[in-house]
């Protein structure tokens, strides 16, 4: 209940098979289960994320895939900031439906 459970700051990281939850407070700083931030080329794939004030969050972030996702159950789901040509296609469900 306290903080980002995973940050990425760094290309070419793959996170696979994990389940994040209870990250934390209501600021997108603070209480996020991933964020990506100026990372490019990583692979986000099987992974169960819920629980967060922010599930996902991509900021300054580009070129990264997302497969096979379960995001829900967070106040917000998927946040993306200046964050340009990322792969996220429907086999990631977000609230119990496949993102579109």
């Amino acid at each position: 209940d306290n903080g980002t459970a995973l940050t990425i700051v760094t290309d070419n990281i793959t996170v696979s098979g994990f389940t994040i939850t209870n990250s934390g407070y209501p600021s997108a700083s603070l209480g996020t289960g991933l964020l990506l931030e100026n990372a490019h080329n990583c692979t986000v794939i099987g992974n169960i994320i819920t629980g967060n004030y922010v599930g996902v969050f991509l900021q300054d972030s580009a070129e990264n895939t997302f497969r096979t996702n379960q995001i829900g159950g967070n106040i917000y789901n998927l946040i993306l900031q200046n964050a340009m040509n990322n792969d996220i296609d429907a086999s990631n469900v977000v609230n119990w439906k496949p993102y579109i």
